[in-house]
């Protein structure tokens, strides 16, 4: 039986009155509704200590939960009260319990979908086989850096999670009083050191370099300042210049195992499945690129007949989409977005392509941490199908205004507005492609060291896709 209420006491007395003997669940049962949530992070934790005397009670929250929950095995110790969030069902979702029988979240929704959602928990707090141990061992938690990690590369920079979920469309840059929307800007990083990040903001015609510092001298943890020249960054009524900005709102930079550094400081392991094994390289697609030159990439506005890109597309069209769109460009959703409206459900296919430096397939570590740092970067689309039709819409609204040739290579705003009304009614899935004819089919099945650190970084990459949205990973490459 499930009660909502804000009160306290008022849930006892409604149940006593319409049940004979119903009691609170109060025990570790109730940490079963963890159970399945992928990318587990604890930002609110309590521990009850049971001692010779009365019991004591401590609340860890954002750095010190990690210590929580090492006190909690250290410790005669038990968890009375947490909240996290994470992924579950393809989507994201929040889930706070405590041992007084109370289980919340954040999700709002109408009372069909509360009752959905109090069947889909209940579910899981009767279930006997669940190990509420195994639970806690999955947990995420960030830990305060002082150094960055030795062991593993810096692959990807992005706008943090909120930026993108409260601001995105409200931020832009001026430079030499023109203003550019976040549609057409990118953070790209550049390089690093034991303790620096050099990361650009790059708008159409060209780009500011920042650098982070992780220091103790500074209240944050770290500290941001402008290498080149600053820029005016406006949010709403306020604007302040790039370096105060992203003191505010530091990006996030992504590694080649898919664990993250954010809020300037926090650094977020990667999950133990990101960790396991190596990628199945005769999973991987042959593509016959002899019809084009494997060190283009972009079609660009002339639709280059012997770029990657072009090729992409004319195969693309191969399963008869509704929408073919090429996002290229700086702050793209993908190289190429297309949609297939299938039976029972919508397929959004995001490609993402990558020219070889050189004239023959082989293999290449940097490249392959670009394109996987691209996937992982697209994967936040994945949460809306609104919002990934609504930033569709502004980019060719802006390619048209500037008197170019449409994005659209099947389709257009008409068939995204069916796509976006559709979406309502159907299930819709996402897959992400990786094009690259730069590495050797032939080469990744060798089992040499090379191809072992390839296929590690991929699979912490299709790793991270499931875990999040449940985002199927292909990859085509050369013979």
């Amino acid at each position: 039986m499930f009660v909502y209420a804000s009160a306290k006491e008022l849930p006892d007395s409604i149940v006593q009155a319409v049940t004979d003997n119903a009691q609170r669940l109060v025990d570790q049962k109730i940490y079963r509704c963890l159970h399945g949530i992928n990318r587990l992070m604890i930002t609110n934790f309590g521990l009850k200590q049971r001692l010779v005397g009365p019991i004591r009670y401590r609340q860890y929250i954002g750095l010190d939960v990690g210590q929580g929950l090492k006190d909690r095995i250290t410790e005669n110790s038990y968890a009375a009260m947490l909240f996290g969030t994470g992924y579950e069902d393809a989507d994201r979702t929040s889930v706070g319990c405590s041992l007084k029988g109370k289980i919340w979240s954040r999700d709002g929704g109408s009372l069909a979908e509360w009752s959905e959602w109090c069947n889909h928990v209940g579910t899981k707090i009767v279930n006997a086989e669940i190990d509420v141990e195994k639970i806690f061992e999955g947990v995420l938690f960030p830990e305060q850096l002082k150094v960055l990690p030795t062991d593993k590369n810096i692959i990807m920079a992005d706008w943090s999670d909120y930026i993108f979920e409260n601001m995105f469309e409200r931020v832009s840059i001026t430079v030499d009083n023109v203003k550019h929307t976040t549609d057409e800007c990118e953070i790209v990083f550049k390089s690093s050191t034991d303790k620096k990040i050099v990361f650009e903001l790059s708008y159409p015609s060209g780009a500011v370099s920042y650098e982070l510092e992780l220091t103790t001298d500074a209240p944050e943890g770290y500290r941001i300042k402008s290498v080149t020249n600053d820029i005016a960054v406006v949010s709403g009524k306020d604007s302040r210049n790039g370096a105060d900005f992203f003191t505010i709102n530091p990006p996030m930079f992504w590694f080649e195992d898919a664990s993250v550094l954010v809020e300037g400081c926090l650094y977020i392991k990667a999950s133990k499945h990101q960790l396991a094994g190596v990628y199945d390289a005769t999973t991987a697609s042959v593509f016959d690129w002899s019809s084009t030159d494997i060190r283009v990439e972009s079609q660009g506005e002339d639709k280059k007949p012997n770029s990657i890109q072009r090729a992409t597309i004319l195969d693309s069209k191969k399963d008869s989409p509704i929408l073919v769109f090429d996002d290229d460009g700086s702050g793209e959703i993908a190289d190429v977005v297309a949609v297939y409206n299938h039976d029972a459900e919508l397929v959004v296919r995001l490609y993402h392509c990558k020219y070889s430096k050189q004239g023959t397939a082989g293999l290449r570590l940097n490249d392959v941490y670009e394109i996987c740092g691209q996937a992982q970067k697209s994967v936040k689309w994945a949460g809306s199908a609104k919002d990934l039709s609504d930033r569709i819409r502004r980019r060719e609204k802006k390619r048209v205004e500037n008197g170019k040739p449409t994005r659209f290579e099947v389709g257009g705003m008409s068939e995204l507005n069916t796509f976006l009304m559709m979406s309502k009614q159907k299930l819709v899935k996402f897959e992400i492609v990786l094009v690259h004819p730069g590495i050797s089919y032939a080469q990744l099945n060798a089992g040499s060291e090379s191809a072992r650190n390839i296929l590690r970084v991929l699979a912490s990459t299709a790793s991270y896709l499931l875990e999040t949205f449940e985002i199927k990973m292909k990859l085509v490459i050369n013979e």
